[in-house]
């Protein structure tokens, strides 16, 4: 009431929504777009107005560098604050990732065990469920087959969120210019604005989509290919609402239109604090209002989700009370610890890299093994891995291509891996073991720990995005307990590596039905489907999504089956130039080979098929009958093409 300064600004603001609405009165549609009116959150104007920023009683921030306990910290502090009379379902716990979720109600069940998980713990979600339960009505998410019907361009990725957990697939729809509005409304400024400011190499798939050489899409977008850009996206938001659903991006930002449905909390918690976004930093906010004790977590040096939105400056700019570094690591042995802290080691990058970067100085693990960090050619790798198959491995990389190609020379030699929480090939572990040997990218490895770590590197993409953001190179770095291994075909192997260092490393036996955390990944949103069932588990009208019913084989005849493939192959090719392939075919998506439409079989045994060629419709849709089976391919030329790039024929194995 008494601050000009806020009244003038509110003033400001009220004259140019009078100019939007007498614009939209008009209907003058260019005129429209030329008004770019100002997004406002509570953060904005926390220097500017302090008594606004004054939201809570007290706000407590944990700083976790690697191996700290991070977590642990926040489960402790749950645990104090439930001892001290606090119901379970007065706090709220909220996190980027599934990952940190789960563990967190594990471990406090643990502690309480006559509370019952999901009916106590009702705060601990991620921040897109508690937005979606914030809705008057359920909306629909927009689904696989929904996104194709819009544009086969669309890219369908499959993940598991939970290690050899096959219920917990999920399907994820994805474009280049789709991708990049979601990230300009994470970051809650137009395309217009995202497209004149994109990341090097952000520009690459836009220039790609656009249809210029793959020499030429390494530069920024051409203004004269914004309008193509932003037209696009406007008729994809066009289409969403013709059919009457929304993405994931729409679920923050209906939730942030919520008043009265916002859920009112004592205390909250929130994890991995510096992988939110400004939306969805402004949707907390909203959540901030009605607690008295707010405690954020997180690690500015491992925000590696800028590129999709996330805004680790709001964490770090974030006012607070009280303020603690974790700096005691139980994970980073000594000579790692060095190498990372060394004038020329990482944390010295990244000093220069990010200007807000807060300084932590934490201590490495106290312990009589020293660890070591060994530079190793891929080849010398692959032998090692394979020989010591029974040690905990974690190998990472950049891009699913890479960490792909590593699979495929495991597969090569036989032997069994966990790639993105999927086994690969067979599991000649046995049954109820699984294999110690995982893959992921950084993203997904982020949270994650192993005895032995590697960084592939070499590939100019990879070190492409490691240059652009070297907190990847920092993650990667800092997930051994033991040893770390940097690997490139680049590389000489060092002479001094010390193979008897791995009799000090236990072998380890995890079995399959052995209650295990899920490794933390970049998930954080179900699919459409998965939020009705859990969010209104008594509803009989909730769809069945799991695998068995999305993925079951549908009752044709098997003879039927097989006259339909006659339709879709090419007169069989016996020659020595094509080479046979059988496995069980695990799914079936449009893809894009170049310039071309194409259908890809995705295969057990961790190949990718595509056929480029012919009626592709019809190749989608008998193709998709095999699910399930084991299935023939013949691949075209493998002198001249990958095996894993595309095929002649399909034949359904007796």
């Amino acid at each position: 009431k008494d601050n000009k300064e806020l009244k003038n600004e509110v003033k400001d603001l009220t004259e140019e929504i009078s100019q939007i609405k007498e614009k939209l009165h008009n209907k003058n549609t260019d005129e429209i777009r030329t008004i770019q009116p100002k997004n406002i959150s509570i953060y904005e104007y926390k220097d500017k107005f302090p008594e606004i920023g004054k939201i809570a009683n007290k706000v407590t921030k944990i700083y976790g560098p690697p191996g700290t306990g991070k977590t642990t910290t926040l489960i402790n502090l749950v645990k104090e604050n439930i001892k001290s009379g606090i119901k379970p379902d007065e706090i709220g716990f909220f996190s980027f990732t599934n990952f940190s979720i789960n563990v967190a109600k594990k471990r406090i069940v643990e502690a309480f065990p006559h509370y019952d998980l999901d009916r106590d713990f009702t705060g601990f979600r991620t921040l897109h469920s508690v937005a979606y339960q914030t809705l008057k009505t359920n909306l629909n998410i927009l689904d696989k087959e929904q996104a194709l019907s819009f544009d086969e361009d669309f890219k369908v990725e499959e993940r598991y969120l939970q290690e050899d957990d096959i219920s917990s697939l999920v399907l994820r729809s994805k474009h280049p210019v789709v991708d990049t509005a979601a990230v300009a409304r994470a970051k809650m400024i137009s395309l217009r604005e995202h497209l004149e400011n994109l990341l090097p190499g952000d520009d690459y798939f836009l220039n790609k989509w656009l249809k210029y050489p793959s020499k030429n899409c390494d530069r920024p977008v051409y203004k004269e290919d914004f309008e193509i850009i932003i037209r696009y996206n406007e008729l994809f938001e066009e289409y969403k609402k013709s059919i009457g659903v929304i993405d994931y991006t729409a679920i923050i930002e209906k939730g942030l239109e919520q008043d009265k449905s916002i859920p009112q909390f004592k205390v909250i918690f929130v994890d991995e604090a510096q992988d939110f976004s400004k939306l969805e930093w402004t949707f907390i906010e909203k959540l901030f209002r009605k607690t008295q004790h707010i405690y954020m977590a997180g690690d500015d040096d491992q925000a590696i989700s800028e590129s999709t939105g996330a805004s680790a400056q709001i964490f770090v700019d974030y006012k607070f009370d009280e303020e603690i570094v974790l700096n005691q690591s139980y994970r980073i042995p000594p000579k790692i610890h060095e190498s990372l802290f060394e004038d020329n080691g990482i944390l010295s990058i990244l000093n220069k890299f990010n200007p807000f970067r807060k300084e932590k100085n934490w201590n490495a693990k106290i312990e009589s093994a020293q660890g070591m960090v060994y530079k190793i050619h891929l080849n010398d790798l692959l032998d090692l891995v394979t020989k010591h198959h029974k040690k905990e491995w974690l190998i990472m990389s950049a891009t699913n291509a890479t960490i792909q190609k590593f699979s495929s020379l495991l597969i090569s030699k036989k032997q069994s891996h966990i790639l993105s929480n999927r086994i690969m090939p067979d599991n000649n572990y046995g049954k109820d073991i699984l294999p110690s040997i995982r893959l992921a990218t950084i993203w997904g490895a982020k949270g994650d720990e192993a005895d032995c770590t590697v960084l592939i590197r070499g590939n100019f993409v990879d070190e492409k995005m490691m240059d652009r953001d070297p907190r990847l190179k920092y993650v990667a770095q800092t997930r051994a307990k033991s040893l770390h291994f940097e690997s490139s075909e680049k590389y000489y192997s060092s002479s001094q590596i010390d193979i008897s260092v791995f009799k000090t490393i236990k072998d380890i036996n995890v079995l399959r039905n052995q209650a295990k955390e899920p490794n933390n990944t970049i998930e954080s949103i179900p699919n459409s489907n998965e939020f009705k069932n859990h969010l209104h588990k008594d509803n009989d009208k909730a769809i069945d999504m799991t695998p068995e019913t999305t993925h079951k084989t549908q009752n044709n005849d098997i003879s039927e089956i097989k006259k339909e493939l006659d339709i879709i192959n090419e007169p069989p090719f016996n020659g020595e130039i094509y080479k046979h392939n059988v496995s069980k075919l695990i799914d079936v998506i449009y893809c894009k080979r170049g310039r071309y439409d194409g259908v890809e079989l995705i295969m057990e045994d961790g190949s990718r098929r595509a056929k480029i060629f012919g009626n592709i419709p019809k190749t989608y849709e008998i193709a998709s009958k095999l699910k399930g089976h084991r299935i023939y391919t013949d691949v075209a030329n493998p002198a001249k093409n990958s095996d894993t790039e595309w095929f002649k024929n399909i034949y359904l194995e007796d």
